[in-house]
């Protein structure tokens, strides 16, 4: 464990896992701007999912990372507290953050039986399952337990849109007491440019999409819209799906069934997909619905030409990128087709300054 100074801000952050999701890699760049700003930064992973090394340990010179290898959710929290009791109960730190609302939950009942120390714990929600779930859905019971347990004692809940926090609101009146913000997703543009550049791939001209293979990132759709171009743009640009998940074998198989298995690609989960964001000839989000889509802006950073689905608040709002309706595999072909046949080259740098990872932090710290 690394020494803190006695006038040293410090903060803990915990993430689900070593894979850079969407949330994680929120987590992740706030980590890096905190190590930034002075502050010793102690990170715990709880692997739920198969090992992947790589970005966090760029951290490890400068951070104290503690790994979990349970897989279990319930013997993987049992790990998480008593590492947190028995390897960091003795710190008390000025911040604590987490995106993962189960984790979330966890933190703040750990800190109201005193066993983490922090002055303030700031919890980030990274989607929506109030609106994701039906109400009879097991999956939004075991969320709504969840925030029963914990949330009444986090310090700040931040929310991605205004649409995310007027529901969590209205459905969790108990909760309307705590302080909340709604912040926009950050990014490490300064980190992205100088990857996006790392390799040349060597796929010819593609269509990318990323995420995890759950059938919220609505990939079955893109792939439904990507066959249902005219035969010249199939024939000229390939179509790209990074990342791992739960549905890979079935959209393998629903790209075999509609004759594409040599023209839908999976590379699966990459360390540097900004390559492939930076080289493809089009970037698409194709989400049924999100809290909002780290990967869209991510996108953005480094491709002029991009089509979303409107899946999450905010994104009817950004200037310069191709839109449709979400979970219409017809509209997507739609706007897919627009950009091909009218690619989009104006920079969107202007409006992806506001979102940067310092001003997401001035607001936290």
């Amino acid at each position: 464990m690394k020494t803190i100074g006695s006038d040293q801000p410090s903060a803990f952050l915990i993430v689900p896992g070593e894979q850079l999701n969407g949330a994680e890699r929120v987590v992740f760049y706030t980590a890096q701007e905190l190590l930034r700003r002075g502050f010793a930064v102690d990170i715990l992973i709880w692997r739920i999912n198969r090992n992947i090394t790589g970005q966090w340990d760029e951290l490890s010179s400068q951070a104290t990372i503690v790994k979990i290898s349970k897989s279990y959710y319930f013997f993987g929290l049992l790990s998480v507290v008593w590492t947190i009791y028995r390897r960091l109960g003795n710190r008390h730190y000025t911040l604590s953050f987490s995106s993962n609302i189960i984790l979330n939950s966890l933190l703040g009942t750990l800190k109201k039986r005193g066993l983490l120390k922090t002055t303030r714990l700031i919890v980030r929600e990274p989607s929506s399952p109030i609106l994701r779930y039906s109400n009879i859905s097991l999956k939004r019971l075991k969320y709504l337990f969840f925030y029963w347990l914990g949330y009444p004692f986090v310090d700040c809940i931040i929310f991605q849109t205004n649409l995310m926090s007027d529901t969590f609101k209205s459905n969790l009146k108990y909760l309307g007491h705590k302080q909340t913000k709604v912040l926009s997703n950050p990014f490490d543009l300064h980190g992205i440019m100088t990857k996006k550049n790392q390799c040349e791939l060597k796929l010819g001209p593609f269509v990318i999409a990323s995420g995890r293979l759950i059938k919220e990132k609505g990939f079955f759709n893109l792939i439904e819209a990507y066959s249902k171009l005219s035969k010249n743009y199939i024939k000229k640009y390939s179509l790209v799906i990074l990342g791992e998940g739960p549905l890979e074998k079935e959209l393998k198989k629903y790209a075999v069934d509609l004759g594409l298995e040599n023209r839908v690609l999976f590379p699966g989960y990459v360390l540097n997909p900004y390559v492939y964001y930076c080289q493809a000839s089009l970037c698409v989000v194709s989400s049924i619905r999100e809290g909002f889509p780290n990967i869209l802006l991510e996108m953005m950073s480094v491709n002029s030409n991009v089509v979303s689905t409107l899946c999450a608040g905010g994104i009817d709002e950004i200037p310069n990128i191709y839109k449709c309706d979400p979970d219409s595999a017809e509209k997507l072909n739609e706007a897919i087709t627009n950009a091909l046949d009218k690619p989009l080259m104006e920079s969107h740098l202007n409006y992806l300054a506001k979102h940067t990872i310092e001003a997401f932090v001035n607001e936290i710290v």
